[in-house]
């Protein structure tokens, strides 16, 4: 796991996202997600006092019968009997759900990936009809009304695109999924390691030749889609893979030649 959040409330957040972006949530699930709901509400006290008449033949009774009610809420290493059930139950279906989470994982990415690949396309569409290094005073005084709705367009395409990633990012923290990908691999995939060059310099560069207006929209992903690279929703087990597979071409590209592999390794750092 790639981040020292206490699990339950990894557990928590992912249900939360996952509903959120539309995941439909197998049995398994679904069942998981509604236990610990309902655990998160189990009153802990003591219940409250009858409301009965106490008399010299009764009182003796009243008394052993609250005696008993408070048994489960007596302090046993700081936690009452109750208390301490509570967590058990609760730490015990949180493993389950974060297992079962991970094991889940690629699916809800299949299940997301044909809105994610919408909003891909509306950006690249988007930007692709902005001129490149368009700048607000252009667009103001220019009075374009399509290179307009292009910029709205591809700022609307981006905030869903942001939204993927943050999904994405999110995985890293179920176990077993992989550490969260550095974002020249994350939503793109180069097929090459230039490529991969080229997106991991756009976005250490962070637009710093482009202009406002571009920053605005990202400036990886602007680059990637000017230069016609892959958009693709994938696990960051995938993103690893993605990178490994371009480091063993970039060191097969120079076998046998006996020179050095040009270029600083490709690596998931």
């Amino acid at each position: 796991m790639a981040s020292g959040i206490p699990v339950e409330l990894t557990v928590r957040n992912t249900f939360d996202a996952w509903k959120a972006a539309g995941v439909t949530l197998s049995k398994e699930l679904v069942r998981l997600d509604a236990e610990l709901d309902a655990l998160r509400f189990v009153d802990t006290r003591p219940p409250g006092l009858p409301d009965v008449e106490i008399t010299e033949a009764n009182a003796e009774q009243v008394v052993r019968d609250r005696a008993q009610q408070l048994l489960p809420t007596l302090s046993v290493d700081a936690r009452s009997a109750m208390e301490r059930a509570r967590k058990e139950i609760e730490t015990d279906r949180v493993r389950r759900a974060l297992h079962a989470l991970a094991a889940a994982a690629p699916d809800a990415v299949d299940q997301l990936a044909p809105e994610f690949d919408a909003a891909a396309a509306r950006y690249a569409d988007a930007v692709n009809r902005l001129p490149v290094g368009v700048t607000t005073e252009q667009i103001v005084n220019g009075g374009d009304a399509d290179v307009l709705g292009a910029l709205n367009d591809a700022k609307r395409a981006a905030a869903d695109l942001a939204v993927f990633d943050s999904f994405v990012t999110g995985l890293s923290d179920l176990p077993g999924v992989g550490r969260m990908a550095q974002p020249p691999v994350r939503l793109i995939r180069p097929t090459t390691p230039k490529v991969f060059y080229d997106m991991a310099d756009a976005h250490q560069k962070g637009g710093r030749s482009m202009s406002g207006v571009e920053r605005q929209l990202n400036p990886l992903w602007l680059t990637a889609a000017r230069d016609g690279v892959e958009f693709r929703l994938q696990t960051p087990r995938e993103s690893r893979e993605l990178v490994d597979a371009l480091e063993d071409e970039r060191v097969r590209s120079y076998a046998g030649t006996g020179t050095t592999p040009r270029g600083a390794a490709i690596t998931y750092a």
